[in-house]
């Protein structure tokens, strides 16, 4: 654990933590007097008073632990629970399907295919390639196991099998079904949000459960333990991606990352006054390390928490598996081949380094909100599995739009006064807005969230909470 972490530890006495203690107590006391009627019995007595003595012993050992284990890891045993075959059973056609570039890449369009085949009765072989250099052949493999109709590739190609090269075909919504779409065009491209639609949510679902359902051992225990050491079970925990780029050039890039940040900071604080978060803390995925600091710089009120992970170099872009950009879409070639070499050294490193990212996606997902800064692929698994967890996600749906531009559909409403894409981007209205989603009853519900600026304070725009949300 890092020190911001540890110090957390040290500080924060959750309830549980309370029982834990007393329940300590109560077993070095009962142990005392166990062992001191032990030694002062007989023989034949004291190998009776013995194993009472280690009866009591194992019970108070099960009292004080057991119940921390079961609540921490409860989120994970409540969703997705036991995953059944499918219904109707799936024929005897397939979709091959081969994967592409970085993990969200991956995960977004395979979701897609996904729903293609299952809608169609049709099973989906999953092939994200070799690390390259080294014996890992395929690297869906050695993430996830064969579970239903979703399987790992073998090498083997059938010539009747429909094959996906990366991305999935115009019509992949389930058929004799219109197009699947929220909101405006542009927001419905962006964010990815055609899964949350009736007619596709099912299939998103079950391919979310699937993949947290099919995770390989190495890869459960690992997600376990982490959940069992950072979200107390009294404590809820709202996970924050940032797609900040470290060094890559893409359209959706911010200007200004610290706004971006401290933009994200002020919307937690706001979400979890909405929901009624007494207790919380603040998960961080993301593609640059800076973010984190950035936070516990300027947002030192936050416990905010991110998992230790191998990353690129600053100013080396993002990599997944033998993948890597382009150079010209990175500030540093050299540091992005540096990087490359590094993340597949070998097939071990590779394999790792790349568990990282999806272990990352997977928390994302368990967290109690999920607030979503830039659009990006990496987000569209943690989504889905928010929604089918009926779990809220929030996003600025707004992101880079004019103020003057408002949107229709779902994110209708005032739009952000604040152009995250703009350096000190304040309007007339320096409000911030955020959308949020929600499953009920099988559908989506929306909701917009203002963070309001303090108008007396118009340098600074602290939000209502007393908390700066640009410099």
């Amino acid at each position: 654990q890092d020190r911001a972490s540890a110090a957390w530890h040290r500080r924060r006495l959750t309830l549980d933590e309370k029982e834990a203690k007393n329940h300590l107590r109560a077993l070095v006391v009962a142990s005392f007097f166990c062992c001191v009627g032990s030694f002062a019995s007989f023989q034949l007595r004291f190998l009776a008073l013995f194993l009472m003595n280690a009866v009591v012993v194992l019970f108070l050992l099960a009292r004080t632990f057991l119940p921390w284990a079961a609540l921490a890891q409860r989120r994970l045993r409540q969703w997705p629970g036991e995953v059944g075959p499918a219904s109707p059973q799936f024929g005897n056609e397939t979709v091959f399907v081969r994967g592409c570039c970085g993990l969200g890449h991956r995960t977004s369009r395979l979701m897609k295919a996904y729903v293609y085949a299952a809608s169609r009765s049709q099973r989906v072989v999953v092939d994200w390639g070799a690390c390259v250099g080294t014996d890992v052949r395929n690297l869906w493999r050695e993430f996830f196991d064969d579970i239903h109709e979703l399987v790992g590739g073998d090498g083997r190609q059938d010539d009747d099998w429909r094959r996906i090269e990366n991305d999935a075909p115009d019509d992949w919504y389930p058929p004799d079904r219109p197009r699947p779409s929220l909101g405006s065009a542009s927001l419905h491209k962006e964010w990815e949000l055609a899964f949350a639609h009736a007619s596709v949510a099912p299939y998103a679902s079950r391919f979310a459960a699937l993949l947290a359902r099919s995770l390989k051992p190495r890869w459960r225990s690992r997600l376990e333990r982490y959940v069992l050491d950072e979200f107390p079970p009294r404590t809820k925990v709202i996970g924050v991606h940032f797609r900040l780029g470290n060094g890559e050039q893409f359209s959706r890039k911010p200007v200004n990352k610290t706004t971006t940040v401290l933009c994200a900071a002020a919307a937690a604080r706001q979400l979890a006054t909405s929901l009624g978060f007494a207790s919380w803390r603040l998960f961080v995925a993301t593609d640059e390390r800076d973010a984190v600091e950035i936070l516990r710089t300027h947002a030192p009120d936050l416990d905010v928490f991110a998992r230790p992970q191998w990353r690129p170099p600053k100013g080396a872009g993002v990599a997944f598996s033998s993948w890597r950009l382009n150079d010209g879409l990175v500030d540093s070639p050299d540091l992005k081949e540096r990087a490359h070499l590094d993340l597949v050294r070998d097939g071990e490193s590779c394999v790792a380094n790349s568990g990282d990212m999806l272990l990352d996606a997977l928390l994302l997902g368990y967290t109690d909100a999920l607030l979503l800064t830039v659009p990006s692929t990496f987000s569209v698994l943690p989504k889905a599995m928010a929604y089918a967890r009926h779990v809220p996600f929030c996003a600025f749906l707004h992101y880079g739009a004019a103020p003057k531009k408002k949107t229709t559909g779902v994110a209708a409403g005032p739009p952000p006064g604040l152009s995250l894409l703009t350096p000190g981007g304040a309007t007339a209205d320096p409000s911030l807005v955020v959308t949020c989603f929600r499953q009920h009853d099988g559908r989506v519900a929306v909701t917009n969230l203002a963070i309001p600026a303090d108008d007396d304070d118009p340098l600074n725009q602290t939000d209502a909470l007393g908390s700066r949300w640009y410099i």
